[in-house]
């Protein structure tokens, strides 16, 4: 069994917890956190240690794996990810043995869950996460920093950049550009190209017409 920490302590770590001790070949040691964040010292019965300790840990016998959702557009986890890689973290994927990938293009610090099928000629770069049941259709690119929630589909393509958010159901039409930092919502086609930080719900804007949420923009 290969030793893995798990960064984070919220509950997107738990859920890294049960998938990589359920369906894969690593033994989760321990979780860790800024002290700040740390409110208790255990988390699913594994102890939670504070970063300054976590840098000093033998890098050569234990990978890290950084599971932090969606806040302010996934730049929290993107932040984190690349200060560890820095460091020289062996950084972990976790992909669940039941996804159908048919992709070899596969960064590091993906979240890939059930169900999720990656097309032949599809490329993913590093630090997705993509839920149960989402399709990257054949010939997209899927850039870092996204969060693809459960039933997301990418159809064939397609290029959907950085930083991007996907609702619940939410669908891409082939060969559709997706920029960065957009935010598509729940049950939402998009058939058209997106601009950077894009909100993008026909309930909001009933006319399709696009418009930049401030809410969304990552300072």
């Amino acid at each position: 069994m290969k030793k893995l920490i798990i960064f984070g302590n919220s509950l997107m770590a738990e859920v890294a917890h049960y998938y990589f001790e359920k369906f894969s070949n690593y033994e989760v040691i321990c979780f860790s956190a800024d002290r700040k964040f740390i409110k208790k010292k255990f988390l699913n019965k594994k102890k939670i240690i504070p970063t300054n300790e976590l840098l000093n840990i033998n890098k050569k016998d234990n990978e890290l794996f950084v599971a932090i959702g969606y806040s302010k557009m996934n730049s929290i986890r993107e932040n984190f990810f690349k200060f560890f890689k820095s460091k020289g973290f062996k950084i972990a994927n976790f992909i669940h043995p039941n996804a159908n990938v048919y992709s070899s293009n596969i960064g590091v610090n993906n979240f890939i869950m059930e169900n999720v099928c990656l097309n032949p000629y599809s490329k993913i770069g590093d630090n997705n996460i993509i839920w149960s049941s989402s399709i990257l259709g054949h010939h997209s690119n899927l850039g870092s920093n996204n969060f693809l929630s459960g039933n997301s589909t990418i159809s064939g393509r397609c290029n959907i950049k950085n930083n991007c958010f996907f609702g619940v159901n939410s669908s891409v039409k082939d060969g559709v550009e997706i920029k960065d930092k957009c935010f598509i919502d729940a049950n939402e086609y998009v058939s058209q190209n997106l601009k950077e930080k894009m909100f993008y719900n026909k309930k909001v804007n009933p006319k399709n017409i696009l418009k930049t949420k401030d809410i969304f923009d990552v300072k």
